[in-house]
């Protein structure tokens, strides 16, 4: 009896010491291990509820916010198409004061009506944390676009349109890490 009681003890560590080299060789197979991966606050998409004017005739879009995304990777508007046009561009830019942070002109042919229209930074833009911001968006022409953009009406914010304030904030976000 104590025999078969050795046996049992000397089966049982031994089968317990082939699972443990069995969970150690592959325990990235095995469990799903929970990484910690940082985040910044990304500046989010408000949801649209109005529509701005067309953009047109040399009409300067601007606004103004306070940046919580660093680095910054990509910049998403949306915008709205009145009617079509077909040679007319369109510049979408993003300001640090004068410095241009992120710049795109592109036809508006190739701006889908109300998509999100991305625009991505060639290497991410750094140590903007925390500071104020300009979105402008203009047209390259003086020449009516066809364009307008998406907003949400609010009494915070205040879009700069031509020379004109309207309450409110594009419709765009700001990706990063």
């Amino acid at each position: 009896m104590k025999k078969d009681r050795k046996i049992v003890v000397l089966i049982v560590l031994c089968s317990l010491f082939v699972v443990a080299a069995v969970l150690y060789m592959f325990k990235d197979k095995l469990f799903v291990r929970k990484e910690t991966v940082t985040v910044s606050e990304n500046r989010e998409m408000p949801a649209a509820d109005a529509v701005t004017n067309e953009i047109t005739n040399g009409l300067v879009v601007e606004q103004k916010f306070i940046n919580r995304t660093d680095p910054i990777k990509e910049l998403a508007v949306v915008f709205t198409k009145l009617y079509v046009l077909d040679d007319v561009d369109i510049t979408i830019e993003l300001l640090d004061g004068n410095k241009s942070l992120l710049k795109k002109t592109v036809n508006v042919l190739q701006i889908e009506d109300q998509h999100r229209f991305f625009v991505e930074a060639s290497q991410p833009i750094e140590g903007v944390l925390g500071k104020e911001l300009t979105l402008r968006i203009y047209p390259e022409t003086a020449s009516d676009t066809g364009l307008a953009l998406m907003m949400q009406e609010t009494g915070k914010e205040t879009i700069l349109f031509g020379k004109m304030k309207v309450k409110g904030t594009i419709c765009f976000s700001l990706t990063g890490e």
